[in-house]
């Protein structure tokens, strides 16, 4: 019966870690600003793009 609650323990500690992980990763994720939507190479009026 003790190996039973250990193994218990054990699963619920690792469904908590990564509960926890998970969360902590969309937390950062979110708190990272938006990059800005800046072209990289422009034309000028009349030039057509290729």
């Amino acid at each position: 019966m003790t190996l039973l609650v250990k193994t218990l323990v054990t699963c619920a500690l690792a469904v908590a870690l990564a509960i926890a992980a998970s969360v902590g990763i969309v937390e950062a994720l979110t708190v990272t600003p938006q990059q800005p939507n800046d072209p990289l190479v422009s034309f000028q009026d009349g030039t057509p793009a290729p």
